[in-house]
């Protein structure tokens, strides 16, 4: 099973762009897609049936917080079977009706041997409170799942030295993405949720980024924000994990996940 992740920042300038073209053409089964930024849904599935996804099972969850804000998608090749769909910002889960920006950040597509999770985390510039109670909402609410399962999204966290381009010891807690509040969520997820970075797992000494300055689009300098998490069931069975470094004239690169799941 081959799966993309990507943090388009809008789908309908994606789409102008050519790039969901491009993403199609990667011919994953599985997209997970954050900050779609659309708040019709009916308009979502007419751009998606427009674009090469028609027949694609489809889950997304919409930001009730502000119109056109957030937004995760996930999509799934036809022939793939799902036996339910979860959104546990509605589902009476510790993740329902977190705050404001809670929502529009979570999607969970139950198989019948793992879940595959599709996040948008949240960004904790001038919102610090609201990322830790998140993190800490998302242990309790990991460790909840009766089934391995597949992480996957924009963390919005540089979690070690080697996701960060420049010195990260002074870096940390300048900015959002390296706060040390930011680290150590991200550290309680891996360590209380026994999940691995499939990336690191591969890649051990590596420095590779998947967001980029929109100011500098200088490829030394990035970050590492972006992550596959797996289950430790699940470990031995990652064939490969890796970023598309050459993905042009965008914030974020995809990431890419094989895993020998059908």
């Amino acid at each position: 099973m081959k799966i993309i992740s990507h943090n388009i920042n809008g789908l309908r300038a994606y789409i102008n762009n050519g790039k969901l073209q491009k993403l199609l053409d990667m011919n994953a089964d599985i997209y997970c897609l954050q900050e779609v930024k659309i708040s019709d849904e009916k308009l979502l599935n007419k751009l998606l049936d427009e674009n090469g996804f028609a027949g694609w099972d489809r889950q997304y969850s919409i930001s009730s917080f502000k119109k056109g804000y957030a937004g995760v998608l996930t999509l799934i090749r036809p022939g793939l079977h799902i036996v339910n769909k979860h959104y546990p910002e509605n589902e009476g889960t510790i993740l329902e009706n977190l705050s404001g920006y809670g929502s529009g950040r979570i999607v969970v597509s139950e198989f019948n041997d793992m879940y595959l999770i599709n996040v948008y985390v949240v960004n904790s510039g001038g919102k610090g409170e609201d990322r830790m109670q998140w993190d800490n909402n998302l242990v309790e609410y990991l460790n909840s799942l009766k089934k391995p399962y597949i992480l996957c999204g924009d963390m919005n966290v540089c979690s070690t030295e080697l996701d960060y381009w420049g010195n990260y010891e002074k870096a940390i807690d300048t900015c959002a993405g390296l706060m040390q509040f930011e680290i150590d969520g991200f550290a309680r997820i891996v360590n209380e949720c026994n999940v691995i970075d499939t990336y690191r797992h591969i890649h051990k000494d590596k420095k590779e980024f998947s967001w980029l300055s929109p100011l500098t689009r200088n490829k030394t300098h990035g970050w590492r924000l972006d992550y596959f998490l797996v289950s430790e069931q699940l470990i031995n069975e990652v064939q490969d994990s890796c970023v598309h470094e050459n993905w042009q004239k965008n914030d974020h690169m995809p990431i890419e996940l094989e895993i020998n799941i059908e």
